[in-house]
């Protein structure tokens, strides 16, 4: 388009700087936390419905990456997930991609709430 911008060095030197247009299909990432009691065999069947909810929009998810635990802390009594999906957009149309997060996001926690594997922060003192 021919557009032309112009800053100095010393404006740019602490900030990240990407080309969104050059990140095609990006990858979105989702932390989401379940109880140290929540059984193996029901995170399993939990990936299964996100791995469904994600090959059943193609237009959308290219495909569920990872699923992984990221972090065990048995003092405070979570085991936490990190959920990792490649979207069919660049970074560049972020709209889409935000959308896409949202419902995923939701989906994941009415799933986690219809399995009971909600982890439930201990309370703390006053």
């Amino acid at each position: 388009t021919n557009e032309v911008a112009t800053y100095s060095n010393g404006s740019l030197a602490s900030l990240r700087i990407i080309n969104a247009n050059r990140s095609p299909k990006a990858i979105v990432s989702i932390v989401i936390k379940f109880g140290l009691e929540t059984p193996f065999q029901r995170i399993k069947v939990f990936r299964t419905a996100v791995e469904n909810f994600v090959n059943a929009r193609p237009r959308e998810w290219v495909a569920l990456v990872g699923f992984r635990a990221t972090r065990v802390e048995a003092d405070f009594g979570y085991v936490e997930y990190k959920i990792v999906c490649q979207h069919r957009e660049a970074w560049q149309n972020i709209g889409p991609i935000l959308q896409s997060k949202a419902d995923l996001s939701s989906f994941c926690l009415e799933v986690s709430k219809k399995l009971e594997m909600r982890y439930e922060s201990p309370p703390m003192p006053v």
